[in-house]
């Protein structure tokens, strides 16, 4: 997932001067605040490893907290800002950080909000397909939102191909073929969050919020989900990536994400906002949700083991 173009930025109007409290820090105010964000307070030891113009990102043991402006889609591990384009410059990289119940600090900015009637956000997906065959329908639809014909080749291409392993995981419910999944495509791909992490966390939301409409078990669900995000992912890709696929992992996705896997949905218009996400994101989690659902919907396979592509740097 990348942050707003310059283009974008470009276009986004002057931000008016932050206020400041008695003590000189920078005050801004959150719009929205993620649940998991919530539940983690307190949190210390924290340190603002990236800002931008769009966007900054403050490192806990564990969690990634993301800070966005205002209009940027909403994140499960993110606190949107009720500002425009540019406040968020205000974070300084390096600055040590801390989160407590109604605000979060960073050197000296502090976001807040109302710590007895936070204004939450929940980003769980809501699922809600009456069978299988209703699931496979909107598997379907999604994949013809993206405009192509052979949808796991470009998955492939997208986030390389391990693609083939999560989908093969997928359709012989294999927990051992997930964890292999998993070797190949963390970490793979360049920016915040590579390619390999979003398809990775694409098809684990489905898992969690369809799994059971599938057929599977709680038993294998949780298999295939702790097989598909290992303990140690944060020591094999980005921190902000690990962050996001622990949270995939238990349905909580990214608000575009969250929506499209929703049986109320019109996928078709779900599915084009979702393409729209960040660079490359949209497009491994709209590939990556579409073949999911498809392949839980269908009859298990055989769980013979497809040999693992090569590793990266091998």
């Amino acid at each position: 997932m990348t942050p707003p173009s310059p283009p974008a930025v470009a276009r986004a109007r002057a931000v008016a001067p932050m206020p400041e409290d008695r003590r000189g820090a920078t005050v801004l105010r959150a719009r929205a605040v993620a649940t998991p964000v919530l539940e983690r307070a307190p949190l210390s030891l924290g340190r603002v490893v990236g800002a931008t113009t769009g966007a900054a990102w403050i490192a806990f043991p564990d969690f990634v907290v993301a800070v966005t402006m205002g209009g940027s889609p909403l994140l499960p591990n993110g606190i949107a800002l009720a500002h425009d384009a540019g406040a968020t410059r205000a974070l300084r990289t390096g600055a040590p950080a801390a989160l407590a119940p109604g605000s979060v600090t960073a050197g000296t900015v502090r976001v807040e909000w109302d710590a007895t009637d936070p204004p939450a956000w929940s980003p769980r997906t809501r699922g809600g397909w009456d069978g299988a065959p209703a699931l496979g329908r909107y598997g379907r639809a999604l994949l013809r939102a993206c405009g192509v014909d052979d949808a796991l080749g470009e998955l492939e291409r997208v986030a390389g191909p391990g693609a083939r392993l999560v989908v093969a995981a997928l359709a012989a419910r294999d927990a051992d073929v997930a964890a292999a999944a998993a070797d190949a495509l963390l970490g793979r791909g360049p920016g915040l969050t590579p390619a390999g992490d979003d398809a990775l966390a694409a098809a684990a939301a489905v898992v969690a919020c369809a799994g059971r409409v599938a057929g599977w078990s709680d038993g294998a669900r949780a298999a295939w989900l702790a097989a598909s995000c290992p303990r140690d992912a944060a020591r094999r890709t980005t921190s902000l990536s690990a962050t996001l696929l622990s949270l995939a992992a238990r349905g909580l996705v990214a608000e575009p994400l969250a929506r499209a896997l929703d049986a109320r949905a019109a996928v078709a218009d779900a599915g084009a906002r979702l393409l729209r996400l960040g660079h490359s994101t949209g497009r491994a989690y709209a590939l990556a949700a579409g073949l999911a659902a498809t392949s839980l919907a269908a009859p298990r396979t055989s769980s013979a083991r497809p040999r693992r592509p090569p590793t990266k740097g091998a």
